[in-house]
């Protein structure tokens, strides 16, 4: 049986945040990684919009590219976030957002990297 589960953006934010904090201020250090890049995958479910899916490249690590997630939902582009799955090799994220390409969309997403 399926129960959805719904997180309000602060408390999503607030989740990503702390992890990306917790992360920083454990004894490992993390660098850019040279051998693989984080494929970032943006999926929007409102059907209005002519932002529909967006894909890029980054250089790691999944812990910094987070940190950029949370600030571009603080920025309030995105009416729902949906789903967000996390690895180290990928980030894939399902959201809602009413706002067409041209209306600051595809600069928050380049934001996060």
């Amino acid at each position: 049986m399926y129960f959805p589960l719904f997180i309000s953006n602060a408390t999503l934010t607030h989740t990503i945040e702390w992890s990306h904090q917790s992360a920083l201020q454990s004894s490992a250090k993390y660098k850019a990684h040279d051998d693989f890049d984080v494929t970032i995958i943006w999926n929007n479910i409102h059907s209005e919009s002519d932002f529909l899916c967006f894909r890029k490249e980054s250089c790691g690590p999944i812990e910094r590219i987070l940190g950029d997630f949370a600030r571009v939902l603080e920025s309030g582009v995105f009416e729902e976030v949906v789903s967000l799955n996390a690895s180290k090799h990928l980030l894939c994220v399902v959201v809602i957002c009413s706002k067409n390409q041209d209306e600051d969309v595809i600069d928050s997403i380049l934001s996060v990297h």
